[in-house]
């Protein structure tokens, strides 16, 4: 049996598009069949799963919201991310699945992002344009080292095409700053197919992990010595998890 259905929460249905394409898998439609939910942010995801009488499967991106403990445990298994921190009682799940970061599910099909001479600026998504969103993303600390560093970050939003944002920030870019454990890594992917590092905790081969602003400030001055050099990609397709949509490997 195969999961060819896909729910994206409102919150990151920007997603949906390029996901249903690189998966050949329909949008939500079928309450009896099985189905990949991305994404638990408001009541009415909550709504939408706990209606849903075939087996689901939730893949959680980003922070963690408490409607999350609302879910009916019945026919749900849980995806979780081994950067993922969070407590969540055994009775919300009959099995949670700890997914390695090298079997991640890729949520877009990222052959349009190549190796690019490095720029001279540093890139820092930012999700939504607002407080919240801003904190989530650790605009704070990002401030903190724009203050010492002698190079412009360019602090990225929502609401530019994907091709602006590979072209007129990746490209100018040599590396991405991601305080957020869980926020932003699909722009460290982006990043990584384009040779640009991250700098971020997050579990993945392409981060640099930092203890401190004085260890990020090293970082990016190290990484500033190959300003215009061409950089090899830092990922490959075998990072992500091809067999998900097989219901058998979730059993």
């Amino acid at each position: 049996m195969q999961i060819n259905q896909v729910y994206f929460s409102p919150s990151v249905n920007f997603f949906e598009k390029g996901f249903c394409k690189r998966w050949d898998v329909v949008s939500y439609h079928d309450i009896n069949k099985p189905a990949l939910f991305v994404g638990v942010y408001r009541p009415g995801d909550v709504k939408i799963i706990n209606r849903h009488k075939g087996i689901k499967i939730i893949w959680h991106l980003g922070t963690v919201k408490d409607v999350f403990t609302d879910l009916n445990p019945k026919n749900l298994i849980v995806a979780v991310g081994r950067d993922i921190k969070f407590d969540i009682p055994a009775c919300y799940s009959k099995k949670i699945i700890d997914i390695p970061i090298k079997d991640f599910i890729q949520l877009k099909d990222f052959t349009p992002y190549k190796p690019f001479p490095l720029g001279n600026k540093i890139y820092a998504y930012m999700g939504r344009e607002k407080e919240s969103s801003r904190k989530i993303m650790g605009y704070d600390t990002i401030k903190e080292i724009d203050r010492v560093i002698p190079f412009e970050i360019i602090y990225g939003y929502q609401g530019h095409s994907a091709e602006f944002i590979r072209d007129e920030y990746y490209k100018n870019s040599f590396i991405n700053i991601k305080p957020s454990i869980t926020g932003g890594m699909t722009t460290a992917i982006e990043m990584a197919y384009m040779g640009r590092k991250t700098i971020s905790n997050a579990i993945a081969p392409f981060c640099y992990k930092y203890n401190n602003l004085y260890d990020m400030y090293d970082i990016i001055m190290a990484e500033s010595k190959k300003i215009g050099q061409m950089p090899q990609p830092l990922i490959g397709d075998s990072f992500f998890l091809n067999e998900w949509k097989n219901i058998n490997y979730w059993s």
